[in-house]
């Protein structure tokens, strides 16, 4: 090859490149943005996106937490509920089982006819103590007769009104005034409630009577046995097993005739939650209707404490 053809050779070659070179210049796009700050925004977005997801998740597992809790807190409601039940369904059936279908009855009825027996014993034992000081006590009158001789008419009628009214069993608390047998009773609250055991088929009603000792309700009644109308009074005082003094109570009468008894019912508050064991009473005054303007009235004696039998309610 020639000089002049390898010229010619090279001149073509060279303008082949430019052409290629012009062609793929032309191809690439213009005008648009980078790639990578595309690829920001979008990775911003979504971040946003998951953030918003994650909270609404964390939400509603706090609420189901919150459900859950309450769940728990139910059942072991419902567990403690059971297990009382099925305690007392046990105690039911044992007691059942030991004393039969009436067991609250006869439980009732049981300590009733225990107190009725106490009553019953003591009121025995206060006859006897009774029977035996009205023993000593006409023993020393007739003693007293015996030294005396003869009496005047009006000492006579005073004795044998006296003599009646022992053995009518009035308790002498003064020169002529005489209380009767008192009677006793506490105020009480009776509860009733129907239940019913699923286990064996039955309805039964459950009593519950509790005795109140601080009110106390006393009956008796007073009788002077003299020759004229007077005005009485006669206090009465209880006392517990201790000797302390828990209620008291007056009982006034104006106007008395002789040998007529005088009812009187008084409701005492007590100063304690027991009963009492014994009482006092005495003559606060004893005095004519129309007493002489020189005359003053009589001196109140005071009685011997006596015990009477404790009232159960």
């Amino acid at each position: 090859m020639t000089l002049q053809g390898f010229k010619r050779m090279l001149v073509l070659t060279t303008a082949g490149a430019l052409i290629a070179a012009a062609i793929a210049g032309a191809q690439e796009p213009t005008g648009s943005p980078p790639p990578v700050e595309v690829t920001a925004k979008r990775a911003i977005e979504e971040l946003i996106d998951i953030n918003a997801k994650l909270a609404a998740e964390n939400q509603r597992l706090v609420a189901e937490n919150q459900r859950l809790a309450a769940e728990v807190a139910r059942v072991k409601l419902d567990a403690a509920r059971i297990e009382k039940q099925r305690d007392e369904l046990q105690n039911f059936i044992h007691d059942h089982e030991e004393y039969g279908q009436n067991y609250e009855q006869y439980t009732f009825f049981r300590e009733k006819a225990e107190r009725e027996e106490r009553a019953r014993q003591a009121a025995e034992a206060q006859a006897r103590r009774e029977a035996e000081k009205l023993r000593q006590q006409q023993e020393r009158e007739e003693r007293l007769r015996q030294r005396s001789g003869a009496t005047s008419e009006e000492d006579t009628v005073l004795a044998k009104r006296i003599d009646v009214l022992r053995r009518a069993g009035y308790t002498r608390v003064g020169d002529r005034i005489f209380v009767g047998e008192m009677g006793y009773s506490y105020r009480t609250e009776t509860r009733e409630e129907i239940r019913y055991s699923p286990l064996i088929d039955f309805w039964y009603v459950d009593r519950d009577e509790e005795i109140l000792y601080n009110e106390m309700t006393v009956s008796g009644s007073v009788i002077h046995a003299g020759t004229e109308e007077r005005n009485l009074s006669v206090a009465l005082a209880f006392y517990d097993a201790t000797g302390a003094q828990i209620g008291t109570t007056t009982v006034r009468v104006d106007g008395a005739k002789p040998g007529t008894p005088y009812p009187f019912t008084s409701v005492v508050t007590m100063a304690a939650n027991r009963p009492f064991k014994r009482y006092s009473a005495w003559v606060l005054y004893d005095d004519p209707t129309s007493p002489p303007p020189d005359v003053p009235p009589a001196e109140a004696q005071p009685m011997q404490p006596n015990t009477p039998p404790p009232a159960d309610g």
